[in-house]
């Protein structure tokens, strides 16, 4: 694996992806990055049990085979869980000594350890691919770039900066179950897809890397004219992935027929501005009242009329408010991220455009129901995250803790769990 892969994996998040270093120079950054942004991934396993999987179903491995690889990663695991515990000790020695001390020169003789940590994980990697390479007959090693490339799809799509990046159009085909017929038109595509992505996503990493490199110095030296350039730099690369998906959605939303076409475009928009294209609450509650026993033949023509026209009028809005954040994140400077900025003018003006919609639409879904028929409507919480917070801790519910980084059934975990995610 190209070794700009296996570092951008251990980044998450704008400031991470562009001026790592300088993060690293301000403390509360600093060691939330280490827990989770860089020091997550760079605790999960330098191959994942669904990495396997995939790698697996890519190739078609036949049981024995797949078994075989299985244990491999175990006895990979077994090593690794080693020099990872012991790196989360190193690291939280460092943190302790810069609380008592507050001297930044912790995080920098921090930095060439994490480094030699991360090559010894690389490596681990490397070997752990090599020797599964030699289970291969001929026809799966010539397989072998596809497995590399998903890969790179898996551990670096997630890292952009841009609304449409994060996207895998591949997993997203395979997801609609589509029929073989539609399967064969899209797999040309596909493949060249796959291709160009590769390159993409590679030069993008590269640009990303750079940036990282002189993060720190820049940061410290307050230059921040300098980190808006590498800025623009990132921008740029993370716009050449995000048009080729859109380029490539296009050309498959094309061969498809009409049915799957619908379905392909909802899910692509969905993973592209998912603020946008997640449910609203009108929808559900359209969608609940459809399957009422007690609706009068008036009101399940009005409800079904309603959805009709709630649909229609929503998808301009939507269409509107997508273009305004794309628009308002090509124009983003460094200091706009680090800085938590606001929505721009344009973006806020869409976004409440289609909440106005939703509420009107809200309203007349209610006029059509009866008060009893309201009540089994699903439940809608207006309360903002603060809200819903102090309540949900105050009686405290803290949820599921087993969900683990790198341990079972957390991103990373043995096989049977996720690998966590974009």
């Amino acid at each position: 694996m190209n070794r700009s892969v296996t570092l951008m994996s251990r980044v998450r998040g704008v400031v991470a992806a562009v001026v790592m270093g300088s993060a690293l120079a301000l403390p509360g950054v600093a060691q939330a990055q280490f827990r989770g942004g860089m020091g997550g991934d760079l605790f999960n396993p330098p191959v994942s049990d669904s990495e396997l999987d995939k790698i697996v179903e890519l190739l078609g491995l036949d049981e024995s085979v797949a078994e075989l690889a299985d244990s491999m990663l175990d006895a990979m695991d077994t090593d690794w869980e080693k020099q990872r515990d012991e790196m989360r000790d190193i690291m939280r020695d460092a943190r302790e000594e810069f609380q008592e001390t507050r001297d930044f020169t912790v995080w920098e003789d921090l930095r060439p350890i994490m480094e030699e940590f991360g090559k010894k994980r690389e490596a681990m990697e490397a070997s752990f691919l090599s020797d599964l390479k030699l289970l291969l007959d001929e026809d799966q090693t010539e397989e072998w770039p596809r497995v590399e490339r998903m890969l790179l799809r898996q551990r670096s799509l997630r890292d952009g900066l841009l609304s449409g990046e994060a996207v895998d159009l591949v997993e997203i085909s395979n997801d609609l179950e589509l029929e073989s017929d539609s399967k064969e038109a899209l797999r040309p595509v596909l493949d060249q897809y796959e291709v160009e992505m590769h390159r993409a996503l590679e030069h993008r990493n590269e640009v990303f890397e750079d940036g990282m490199s002189q993060g720190m110095s820049l940061f410290q030296n307050q230059d921040f004219e300098t980190i808006d350039k590498l800025f623009a730099k990132a921008t740029e690369a993370s716009e050449r992935v995000r048009d080729t998906n859109a380029r490539y959605a296009r050309q498959m939303i094309q061969l498809l027929p009409e049915g799957d076409q619908a379905a392909f475009e909802e899910r692509y928009q969905r993973e592209s501005f998912p603020r946008v294209y997640r449910d609203a609450w009108v929808v559900s509650a359209v969608e609940s009242a459809e399957t009422f026993d007690d609706l009068t033949v008036d009101q399940r023509e009005r409800v079904t009329e309603m959805r009709t026209a709630y649909e229609r009028d929503a998808r301009p809005l939507n269409e509107r408010w997508a273009e305004a954040i794309r628009e308002s994140e090509s124009k983003r400077t460094f200091q706009d991220m680090f800085g938590g900025g606001r929505d721009s003018e344009s973006t806020r003006e869409a976004r409440e455009a289609r909440q106005s919609l939703d509420q009107r639409y809200e309203e007349q879904l209610k006029s059509i129901l009866t008060e009893d028929q309201v009540s089994r409507l699903p439940e809608q919480d207006r309360r903002d995250f603060r809200e819903r917070g102090r309540e949900r801790f105050q009686r405290g519910d803290r949820g599921d803790r087993g969900d683990r980084q790198g341990g079972p059934g957390g991103p990373g975990g043995r096989r049977g769990g996720g690998d966590g995610d974009v």
